[in-house]
């Protein structure tokens, strides 16, 4: 989107905005001083030294107000500069990096508990079950005779 910033999903209901586009005032200004310095540069033997030094001087002000920000006097607005892209960029990548590392250090445990139960051997499952049932049947044999026992069998 040439327009505007653009917006990135990094997590679940957590979005990033990209924090550059074209009609961001740092880079409006930027363009609008250059083309200043050059009309200056180019058409010297046309212009008086006095309209020189003016588009000069409006270059010199709209390139300071584009690197360093500053008060947009026909907005009479704040606009940041280029060095405020560049740090809001900056914690954008951090945010990013930090998710992006949550990210890899969840798939790792998520990998290393799949491995945990990808790595059972089923026959030794199956025969451990078998003999928790065995073991099972044979407390109850013993449960139903103590239970059926009368005086007449206890003294057999």
């Amino acid at each position: 989107m040439a327009w505007g910033t653009q917006k990135l999903t990094i997590d679940s209901n957590e979005t990033v905005n990209l924090n550059i586009g074209s009609t961001d005032p740092a880079f409006q200004n930027l363009i609008n001083g250059l083309r200043a310095a050059k009309t200056a540069a180019d058409q010297a033997g046309t212009y008086t030294t006095a309209e020189r030094d003016q588009y000069m001087s409006q270059a010199f002000s709209l390139l300071t107000r584009a690197v360093s920000g500053g008060l947009d006097p026909t907005t009479n607005t704040w606009t940041g500069g280029i060095r405020d892209l560049e740090q809001k960029n900056s914690l954008t990548e951090l945010s990013m990096q930090t998710k992006s590392d949550t990210h890899t250090s969840d798939l790792n445990i998520i990998n290393t508990q799949l491995d945990s139960l990808v790595g059972v051997d089923s026959t030794t499952v199956t025969v451990e079950l078998a003999t928790a049932n065995n073991q099972l049947q044979a407390a109850y044999k013993v449960t139903a005779s103590l239970l059926s026992m009368s005086l007449v069998n206890y003294l057999k």
